[in-house]
């Protein structure tokens, strides 16, 4: 018969994470939201406290891990969530970033010193990536890019994974290619929007105007994006339902602890 249960460290690492996200995330979660505050110290405080209980055990973080750490991380602040699901995540997300990118945006996200904003969404495409019209056309050694992106949470974010179409011949989710921009690049503009919740992690839309970027900005392989994502939103879903469905038994009232 198959198992389910969680292993020991499993259950140790929820129980004392759950302690932490009632203690500490809870009390300041309404003030940090309505004050549009956002949570760095605490997205710190989860990430620190999992690299130091993982540090010392033979058994290693993994998505079992993320999952343990949405709903717990839920039931004190959402707004925590993810940003601080660890590097089992973050292989997942940037697993076909390359290395020298990874050595200079990795080490940040691990620790929450840096945040990473996720750009698909477009005025005129809403989420579905093919009817999307950013673009990058060959300029140089690298690309220029055009477009607006929308409805981007972590609009305050250090680095930017923007997705636009390279190849302007291609229809559908063909000719899309992915790009890592740092905030402080040439050509973007931000505009933070008033949200009626989740204030404490801003969203916003990102407009990209002739901004150039080298070739080894690219993520994977060009026009090859949508199958990238793709593979990661399997796993982002999970999560998000996780997430959901913790807060919305904490609205019940029905938030047992199971």
């Amino acid at each position: 018969m198959l198992d389910f249960s969680f292993s020991p460290a499993q259950e140790e690492y929820r129980s004392a994470l759950r302690r932490i996200a009632l203690e500490e995330l809870l009390p300041r979660y309404q003030t940090g939201d309505a004050e549009q505050i956002y949570p760095t110290e605490q997205i710190k405080r989860i990430l620190a406290f999992g690299t130091k209980f993982w540090a010392d055990r033979t058994e290693e973080p993994d998505l079992i891990t993320v999952g343990i750490t949405a709903e717990e991380v839920a039931r004190g602040d959402f707004n925590v969530v993810l940003m601080s699901l660890g590097a089992s995540y973050s292989r997942h997300f940037l697993s076909e970033v390359r290395p020298a990118l990874l050595e200079r945006w990795l080490p940040g996200l691990a620790t929450g010193d840096q945040t990473i904003g996720l750009c698909l969404t477009e005025p005129g495409a809403g989420s579905d990536m093919a009817a999307m019209v950013a673009a990058a056309v060959p300029k140089g050694d690298g690309y220029r890019i055009n477009g607006v992106k929308n409805s981007v949470s972590f609009i305050n974010a250090d680095v930017f994974y923007v997705f636009v179409r390279t190849d302007p011949e291609a229809t559908g989710w063909r000719g899309i290619s992915a790009f890592l921009i740092p905030r402080d690049t040439p050509g973007l503009s931000f505009e933070i929007w008033d949200d009626l919740g989740c204030r404490a992690v801003p969203r916003g839309t990102l407009v990209l105007k002739d901004v150039d970027v080298p070739r080894e900005w690219m993520v994977g392989a060009p026009d090859q994006a949508f199958a990238m994502i793709s593979r990661f939103f399997d796993i982002n879903r999970a999560v998000i339902g996780l997430v959901h469905w913790r807060r919305n038994a904490i609205d019940r009232g029905d938030d047992r602890v199971h």
